[in-house]
């Protein structure tokens, strides 16, 4: 922050100061003849009060950059910039297109299940492929970096990525309920190394950013892939599940309805039932709900999952 006290005119450098302050990499630097006083203040004015004497020393401890060091770090910066600039970002435009339309279908209107489920789990695949078949580029052309107005970086994932990754995130959780979370795991984390194996062995590593850069630009990819991994493993264990189911008979207790951000949920609380000694808490859809009485018997199924990571649902 600004650290201000009165200088005398005495103190102050020989030259002028700059005429007005700049701003570089989204925070203020205030120029002089040997210096460079960064303000982390987005708005600052140069005024008879300066906070410390730059030509000579800090007050207070107030940041002085070496007019050498600030220039450097400049140019480094704008070499980072003009080498992302450089990588060509993804030429799969239509590939994009598609994962919004095919995502944001199956998001709204999940019909018919398995053909939309089906080909937004294998855009992603189909992508990096595409990407790797054409030369094997970098992993930074997979994330375009963007500066916002204050000068920070915002880190763009290819939508080929993140729409479908999120797409199945959400309908997974709408859609199917877990008997025990645990069971999922080792697969997802399975499909989680071999998808990342399959990035890297598509795309090469990210080289001439800073390190900062180069972390952020590999955890929003990882992170993408992360959750498209445990989503579409989680999804085709019950999607294509094919085994026969195990029937638990229980009595509905309760009934609930839970809203967050505008979607409601509906819930009914059953007696204990196979291996659970307590009441539980099971989501059906809004016109089972509304069939559901309270003390009616209802028919619990339980399947084992592609996987084997169990599932189940109220009949």
């Amino acid at each position: 922050m600004w650290i201000e006290a009165p200088i005398p005119q005495s103190a102050l450098p020989n030259k002028r100061l700059h005429p007005a302050p700049r701003r570089v990499l989204g925070v203020g630097y205030f120029v002089t003849r040997k210096y460079v006083v960064r303000s982390n203040q987005q708005r600052f004015q140069i005024s008879s009060r300066f906070a410390a004497q730059v030509s000579r020393e800090p007050l207070g401890g107030a940041p002085i950059i070496p007019r050498r060091t600030y220039s450097e770090m400049v140019k480094r910066r704008r070499g980072q910039r003009d080498y992302l600039a450089a990588l060509t970002f993804h030429k799969l435009d239509w590939l994009e297109i598609m994962a919004l339309v095919v995502g944001g279908w199956f998001l709204f209107f999940p019909q018919p299940y398995i053909v939309f489920f089906s080909m937004v789990l294998v855009i992603p695949i189909v992508g990096l492929l595409i990407c790797g078949l054409s030369g094997r580029p970098s992993i930074a052309t997979l994330v375009r970096v963007k500066t916002d107005r204050n000068g920070h970086d915002a880190y763009d994932v290819a939508d080929f990525l993140d729409v479908p990754a999120i797409v199945l995130l959400l309908r997974v959780l709408m859609d199917f309920q877990f008997e025990k979370w645990q069971s999922l795991l080792i697969p997802g984390s399975v499909a989680c190394i071999l998808m990342i194996v399959f990035l890297f062995g598509t795309h090469k590593s990210v080289e001439g950013v800073s390190r900062r850069r180069k972390a952020w630009i590999y955890v929003s990819l990882i992170l993408n892939v992360t959750i498209y991994s445990y989503a579409a493993t989680y999804g085709m264990n019950c999607v294509y599940d094919s085994s026969e189911p195990k029937v638990y008979q229980t009595e509905v207790i309760g009934k609930d309805v839970h809203t967050s951000r505008g979607r409601i949920s509906y819930y009914v609380t059953v007696n204990p039932w196979g291996q659970y000694n307590q009441s539980e808490d099971l989501r059906v859809t809004s016109a089972r709900y509304r069939e559901i009485a309270i003390g009616s018997p209802v028919n619990i199924d339980v399947k084992e999952g592609l996987f084997g990571i169990p599932w189940l649902y109220v009949e």
